[in-house]
C-alpha cells in the first residue's frame, strides 16, 4: 500500500480517487479549453499506471504527486487543463495557509473575554463577542493587504518615479497609521448565514441553475464533512460550482457549509421588494464599495443595500428526450416502444402551453406518490379542460377530469401516467409539499417561452388581477419558489417595487392557515412581456393604461422592514438547518441582493427627494411620522457609506419643521396639549416627541455592525442664537416656510433633558452631543444658552462644548471643527459642517519621527563643555536658538509630509474613479460634497517626542514653541498642497487604537516611550498627570498653544470624579471662552448595577437599590460613552492611570 506525505507532515494512506477527481474536474472546467476529450481518460490511466508501478520511496510527499500529474497533462498537450490545475493546486495551498490563519485566530477570540482584545481593529462600540463580530475581524489582515496593493497601485499611475513601496514601508516601520485600514475598498465580505429558501443562479458542472441554498447544497456531490460536532456544522467544498455575483459575472464557489439553526431568523425586506432571510446577527452588506461595511441584520432598518437587476440567461433548449433525461424508468428502446403504445411522445417540446402545465401544478397541483399520478383541483371545470387540452398538445396523452371525490364543490384533472409524474417530480424536482415547490430549478438551460409559461400558469392558479394598477399579485406558502419567480417577472420587465411580503394569512378573519403565505406583487409596464396565455390577464391587463417607467437594473435600495420569524411559524420547520457561501470574489448575488465612515451631511437633499436619489423608493417626507422614519433610514445610509462618525447638525431643526405642520406653528408652546385618549392614558404633544425620539435614538444605537457589530456613530449639534442665525438666516424649507428661533430652541432644550433622563434607564452612546457658543467682546452672546448648557452639565447631562468668536467656524463629537466658509474640517469623529466630511486620514507617528530625525543628524552639535553627540534635551534646548537644527528638523518633517500627500492624492483619485463610475450614490444624490471633504494629517505621540526633547508637558514656554512649531508647519504645508479636489487639515486623532499599537511598535524597536504610561495619548496634556490642575489643562488647549494651527481640532477632555454644580460651570465653561480653549467636554464615570440594571451618573461601588456591588462603569474612551469592561485591554490599563479631579471653589 502506498503512503502520501501530506503538505502538514501527517502520513496517510494513498488514495487514487482524489487524483483522479482533480483530474477530471481541470478538464470539465467551463474556463478550459479542452483539445481533445479523449485525453482525460488517458491522462487518468497514465496516472493510475505509474502510481501501480510505482517502487520508489513511500511516503511520497504531495508536491511529487502533483509535479507528475501536471508533467502528465502537459505531454499529452493539454496546455490550458494543466493551467488551470496547477491553479487548483496553489489555491489549495493557500486555502489551506488561510484556513489555519484563520482557525489560529478563532481560537484566540474565544479565549478573550473582551471583544476589543480580540479583535484586529479595537473598538469599544463592539458591546459582547459574536460569531459576527469575529467573522468581520478574520479576514481584516487581508484587507490591510488589499489596501495598500490599490493604493500602491494608483501611487505608480499618478507618480511614475516615485517608489510606491515606500507607502508600505512607512505603514509597516510605523512612521505613518493609516486609520481604518482593515477595511477594504473593495474588501472580502463576510461569511454567509441565510434561510434554506434563499434563492442563487449557479453553473455547477457546466448546467445553469436556479435554486435555494438547500437544494444547491443537496445536488453538490462532494462528501460532507462534519466541521464541528457539538455545533452540528457541516461542509462541502465543490470543485466545479459557480455563483451569480456583481456585473452579471461567475465567481467561484469554495465551501458550502450547513449547520443546525441556533439563531433567531429575520426577513429583511428592500424598497425595490427583495427580501432575504437571515440569522439576526448577520451582517450585511451597506457599501458594495466596501462590503466590509456592514451593519448586523436585526439592526439594519433603514440602512441600505446595493440591489442587481440583471436579466436571466437562458440557454435556449427547446425539446426533451424522455427516454435520455428519465433513465430510471424509461433505459432501453425496447420499453420506449411499449410506452409508445399508450401514445406518450418521446420529444416532447418546452414551450408555453407545457410551461403553463407546470405553473398551474406548482401552484394547485398535487401527486398521489402510491399511484405515480399527478392531479390539479379547481372550483369550476373549465381551466381543466384547457389544461387536458395542452396535456394531449404536449405529451400525446389525455387527463381524466372529474368531481373531486374528497369535495364535491371542486373539480380535478388527474394525469395518470407514471412518466409525466416522474417528469415533474425527478426531472423537474417540483416537490410534493406546497411549502417545499419550486419552478424547475435548471429552468434557465431552457427557453424563455417555457418560462414565461410557468409565470402563466402561477397566474391562473395563485394569482389575482388588480386592474386599476396593472398590478399581478400571486401569493404561495412556498419562500424559494416566490423567490424564483421573483427573478421570472423582472427578467419580463416587471416592476417588484414594495410588493414581496410575508404576511400569514391568520391575519385574515375569513382565512386561516397554519403556515407562512408569501407574497410577490408585479406592476405590468409599457416595455413588460405580454403574459396573454393566462386568461386572468387576458380578461383584465389588457386595456389597463400602462406606465412607461423604465426599470432601474442595478443601485442602492433601502432596507424597508426588518421583521422576526416568530418560533410558532411553520417556515422555521423548514428551516431546521442554515446555509453559508464562501466565494473567490467575497460577494455574490442572492434574491437580487449583493450581498456576502467620517462624514457631514446636508439633509436638505433628502427634504426634496427623500432617498429615492440613494436607490431607494420612499419619496420626500411628508408628516413628521415619515420624517422620523426616514431619518434612521438616511443615517444608516450615509453611515454605511463611509468610516467613522456621521453627523446631522439639521436634525433637529427638520424635526421642529414636521412639528408644526402636524400640530400648528405655536406646538412648543402648548406641549402639554392632549392630542389623543386611549385606555390607558392621554397622549400629549411632549409625549408623542418623546415617543418620536425613542424610535430615532433607539435605533441608532443598535449593534448596526457597520463594521462587526458597532452602532453608527451619530453626532447630533446643538446652537446658541447668534450660531443659529448665521446658519440658517435666509434658509427656506420646500414649502417657502423659514425656520425661527423660538421653536428650535424648544426642541432643543427638550431634546437635550428627555436624552439626559433617557440614559437614566439606558446607556445611550449615541448621538454624541455638540453644544456651539458665541464668546465675543468678554461675554456670551446668548446668555440664555450659556446658562442653560451650565445647567444641563450641572445635571450630568454628558455633552460636548464648542466655543467660537463666529460663526464661521462649528464642532462636533470628539474634537472636529469645520469652517463653513473655507471647509476646514475633521474627518474621524464628525462634524456639524454641511456637505462636508473626511475621505482619508493618515497619522504622523511624530514621537518615532522625532528620534528618527535625532538619529539623523549629521553634524555634532557640541556645548561649551563637551564634545560628541549631545542628549535630545540638549537638541531640544537649541531647537528654537538655532535657526539651521530647527530648519534641519522641519526639512525631515517635510519630506514625510510630502510622501503623506501623495497617499492623499492617490486614495483621493481611486474615490474619484468610483464616483466618475456613478458608484457613491450619496455623492451624486449631494448629500456629501466630494471635493469639500477632507485629506486629514492626524498627529500621535505629540506629548511623548517633546517628552523625548526635554520639554516638560505642562504650561511652559518651550512646550508652547515646540507645539506652534509643529503645528503651524503642517498647516502651512496643507495649504500649499491644497488644490481643487484636494484640501488638507491637521488634528490631534483620537487614537483609539492606534495609540497603543504605535507605541507598542516603538517600545519593542528600542525607541524611547513614556514608562508611566502604556500608549501615546491623544491630548496636549498628559491626562494622568497629577499635578495639573483642571484650568491648566484646559488653558494648555487654548489658544497660546492651539488657536487656529489644528484646523481638523482637538477636544480638552476634563476627567473629574463628580459633577461640579452649577455655579462651578458657569465659571469653567467662561474661563475656556477667555483662554480660547474651543472644545471640552467633562468626562465623570457613569456606573450600571449589573443586577438590577439601576443608572447613576456618578461613579458608586454599591447600589442603592438592591444593594448589589457588581457596577459596571462607564467613561469616554475618548469621544463617546462605552462600558469601560468593552474596552481594549491597552485602553483599561490607561484609564486606571487617569485622574479624576475634584473641583472645589
Amino acid at each position: 500500500m502506498l503512503t502520501v506525505k501530506k503538505r502538514s507532515g501527517q502520513v496517510t494512506d494513498f488514495n487514487f480517487g482524489k487524483i483522479e477527481k482533480a483530474i477530471r474536474n481541470a478538464f470539465a472546467d467551463p474556463t478550459v479549453r479542452v483539445k481533445d476529450g479523449d485525453n482525460c481518460d488517458k491522462v487518468v490511466d497514465h496516472v493510475r499506471c505509474w502510481f501501480n508501478a510505482y517502487e520508489g520511496e513511500q511516503p511520497i510527499d504531495v508536491e511529487s504527486i502533483q509535479n507528475l500529474v501536471e508533467d502528465v497533462i502537459m505531454n499529452f498537450g493539454e496546455c490550458d487543463v494543466a493551467r488551470c490545475y496547477i491553479l487548483y493546486r496553489d489555491a489549495h495551498k493557500r486555502t489551506r495557509e488561510i484556513v489555519d490563519k484563520h482557525i489560529a485566530f478563532i481560537e484566540k477570540y474565544k479565549q478573550e473575554s473582551t471583544v476589543a482584545d480580540a479583535t484586529v481593529d479595537d473598538n469599544a462600540n463592539v458591546r459582547s463577542r459574536s460569531v459576527a463580530n469575529m467573522n468581520a475581524e478574520i479576514k481584516k489582515q487581508e484587507n490591510i493587504l488589499v489596501n495598500r496593493g490599490i493604493v500602491m497601485d494608483k501611487l505608480r499611475e499618478l507618480f511614475p518615479d516615485f517608489d510606491a513601496k515606500q507607502y508600505a514601508r512607512d505603514l509597516e516601520n510605523r512612521i505613518i497609521y493609516k486609520h481604518d485600514e482593515s477595511t477594504s475598498n473593495s474588501g472580502p465580505t463576510l461569511p454567509y448565514t441565510y434561510s434554506s429558501k434563499e434563492v442563487v443562479e449557479v453553473l455547477y458542472n457546466s448546467k445553469t441553475l436556479l435554486l435555494p441554498l438547500d437544494l444547491l447544497y443537496s445536488i453538490v456531490d462532494e462528501p460532507e464533512i462534519l466541521v464541528d460536532k457539538e455545533n452540528e456544522v457541516y461542509q462541502k467544498i465543490p470543485w466545479n460550482l459557480y455563483v451569480k455575483d456583481y456585473e452579471n459575472k461567475y465567481t467561484q464557489v469554495t465551501h458550502l457549509t450547513k449547520k443546525k439553526r441556533h439563531r433567531d431568523l429575520y426577513r429583511i425586506k428592500t424598497a425595490f421588494g427583495e427580501d432575504i432571510v437571515v440569522t439576526d446577527n448577520h451582517p450585511l452588506i451597506v457599501d458594495k464599495d466596501d462590503i466590509n461595511n456592514t451593519i448586523q441584520a436585526v439592526d439594519s432598518l433603514n440602512q441600505k443595500q446595493f440591489r442587481i437587476g440583471y436579466k436571466l440567461s437562458f440557454k435556449g433548449k427547446d425539446t426533451l428526450d424522455l427516454a435520455t433525461i428519465l433513465p430510471t424508468y424509461v433505459t432501453v428502446e425496447e420499453k420506449f416502444i411499449k410506452y409508445q403504445q399508450s401514445c406518450l411522445k418521446r420529444i416532447i417540446k418546452l414551450n408555453e402551453e407545457l410551461g403553463y402545465l407546470v405553473g398551474f401544478f406548482i401552484g394547485d397541483g398535487g401527486y398521489n406518490n402510491t399511484s405515480k399520478t399527478i392531479s390539479i383541483a379547481q372550483k369550476t371545470r373549465g381551466i381543466l379542460d384547457v389544461m387536458n387540452g395542452y396535456l394531449f398538445e404536449c405529451f400525446g396523452i389525455s387527463g381524466t377530469v372529474r368531481k373531486d371525490s374528497s369535495s364535491g364543490e371542486k373539480w380535478c384533472l388527474e394525469i395518470s401516467n407514471r412518466y409525466v409524474y416522474e417528469l415533474f417530480r425527478g426531472y423537474f424536482k417540483i416537490q410534493d409539499k406546497a411549502q417545499n415547490k419550486t419552478i424547475p430549478y435548471n429552468i434557465l438551460e431552457f427557453n424563455e417561452k417555457f418560462a414565461k409559461g410557468i409565470l402563466e400558469g402561477l397566474i391562473d392558479s395563485d394569482g389575482t388581477i388588480k386592474n386599476e394598477d396593472c398590478c399581478i399579485s400571486i401569493r404561495l406558502s412556498s419562500r424559494a419558489c416566490v423567490q424564483q419567480i421573483t427573478q421570472l417577472f423582472r427578467h419580463f420587465g416587471y416592476s417588484i417595487g414594495n410588493s414581496i411580503q410575508s404576511l400569514p394569512f391568520s391575519n385574515n378573519t375569513s382565512y386561516h392557515t397554519n403556515y407562512t403565505i408569501w407574497g410577490i406583487s408585479a406592476t405590468k409596464r409599457s416595455d413588460s412581456v405580454d403574459l396573454s396565455l393566462s386568461f386572468k390577464v387576458r380578461e383584465k391587463l389588457t386595456t389597463a393604461k400602462l406606465s412607461s417607467f423604465k426599470y432601474k437594473s442595478n443601485g442602492y435600495c433601502t432596507i424597508t422592514s426588518v421583521d422576526k420569524i416568530e418560533e410558532e411559524s411553520a417556515f422555521l420547520t423548514l428551516n431546521e438547518y442554515i446555509y453559508d457561501i464562501t466565494t473567490t470574489s467575497h460577494t455574490f448575488c442572492l434574491n437580487n441582493i449583493l450581498v456576502h465612515n467620517c462624514a457631514s451631511s446636508s439633509m436638505y437633499p433628502f427634504l426634496l427627494n427623500g432617498i429615492k436619489d440613494l436607490g431607494g423608493l420612499s419619496a420626500a417626507p411628508k408628516n413628521i411620522d415619515s420624517f422620523c422614519g426616514m431619518f434612521c433610514n438616511l443615517v444608516f445610509t450615509e453611515a454605511g457609506q463611509f468610516l467613522g462618525a456621521t453627523a446631522f447638525p439639521e436634525a433637529l431643526l427638520y424635526f421642529t419643521y414636521f412639528a408644526k405642520k402636524e400640530w400648528g406653528d405655536d406646538f412648543y408652546k402648548t406641549p402639554d396639549k392632549v392630542i389623543s385618549v386611549n385606555s390607558e392614558r392621554e397622549k400629549t404633544i411632549r409625549i408623542q416627541i418623546h415617543q418620536y425620539w425613542q424610535q430615532i435614538v433607539y435605533t441608532i444605537n443598535q449593534n448596526s455592525a457597520n463594521r462587526g457589530l458597532q452602532a453608527a456613530f451619530t453626532n447630533f449639534s446643538y446652537f446658541d442664537e447668534p450660531f443659529f442665525h448665521g446658519m440658517f438666516d435666509g434658509f427656506c424649507f420646500p414649502d417657502g416656510t423659514r425656520p425661527d428661533w423660538e421653536s428650535l430652541q424648544w426642541v432643543q432644550k427638550e431634546f437635550m433633558q428627555w436624552f439626559n433622563k433617557e440614559r437614566l434607564r439606558v446607556m445611550l452612546p449615541f448621538p454624541v452631543e455638540t453644544f456651539a457658543l458665541i464668546y465675543k467682546d468678554g461675554k456670551f452672546i446668548d446668555e440664555d444658552s450659556y446658562r442653560f448648557v451650565c445647567e444641563e452639565l450641572a445635571r450630568g447631562h454628558s455633552f460636548f462644548v464648542y466655543i467660537s468668536d463666529t460663526v464661521d467656524s462649528l464642532s462636533s463629537c470628539c474634537r472636529l471643527k469645520n469652517k463653513i466658509q473655507t471647509h476646514e474640517f475633521n474627518f474621524t469623529n464628525g462634524m456639524v459642517g454641511l456637505e462636508t466630511g473626511s475621505k482619508s486620514v493618515i497619522s504622523l507617528n511624530l514621537n518615532h519621527i522625532v528620534q528618527d530625525w535625532y538619529n539623523s543628524l549629521n553634524s555634532i552639535v557640541e556645548s561649551s563643555n563637551k564634545s560628541g553627540k549631545p542628549s535630545p534635551a540638549f537638541v531640544g534646548s537649541l531647537l528654537y536658538s538655532d535657526n539651521e537644527l530647527r530648519d534641519n528638523f522641519l526639512s525631515y518633517l517635510k519630506e514625510i509630509l510630502d510622501r503623506v500627500y501623495k497617499y492623499h492624492t492617490a486614495y483621493n483619485s481611486i474615490l474619484h474613479d468610483m464616483y466618475n463610475s456613478d458608484l457613491l450614490p450619496v455623492y451624486k444624490a449631494g448629500f456629501i460634497n466630494l471635493d469639500k471633504q477632507y485629506l486629514t494629517i492626524g498627529i500621535v505621540g505629540l506629548s511623548a517626542s517633546a517628552e523625548f526633547l526635554g520639554y516638560k508637558i505642562n504650561d511652559n514656554i518651550l512646550y508652547q514653541k515646540y507645539c506652534q512649531t509643529v503645528f503651524d508647519f503642517i498647516k502651512h504645508q496643507n495649504q500649499l498642497n491644497h488644490t481643487k479636489s484636494e484640501t488638507y487639515n491637521t488634528e490631534l486623532v483620537p487614537a483609539e487604537a492606534c495609540g497603543a499599537k504605535l507605541y507598542n511598535y516603538d517600545k519593542a524597536h528600542n525607541y524611547w516611550v513614556p514608562n508611566d504610561i502604556n500608549l501615546y495619548t491623544s491630548y496636549i496634556f498628559r491626562p494622568y498627570d497629577k499635578d495639573l490642575s483642571v484650568l491648566e489643562k484646559i488653558r494648555m488647549h487654548g489658544r497660546d498653544f492651539i488657536g487656529e494651527r489644528l484646523d481638523g481640532g482637538s477636544s480638552c477632555h476634563s476627567n473629574l470624579d463628580s459633577h461640579p454644580s452649577y455655579e462651578q460651570y458657569l465659571k469653567i465653561i467662561k474661563y475656556a471662552a477667555e483662554v480660547g480653549c474651543q472644545y471640552l467636554g467633562f468626562n465623570i464615570p457613569n456606573s450600571e448595577c449589573k443586577n438590577c440594571g439601576y443608572i447613576t451618573k456618578v461613579p458608586i461601588t454599591k447600589c442603592p437599590h438592591c444593594g448589589s456591588e457588581k457596577i459596571s462603569y462607564w467613561d469616554r474612551i475618548i469621544g463617546y460613552m462605552a462600558k469601560i469592561e468593552n474596552w481594549n485591554q491597552a485602553r483599561r490599563i490607561e484609564q486606571k492611570t487617569r485622574v479624576y479631579s475634584h473641583i472645589t471653589d
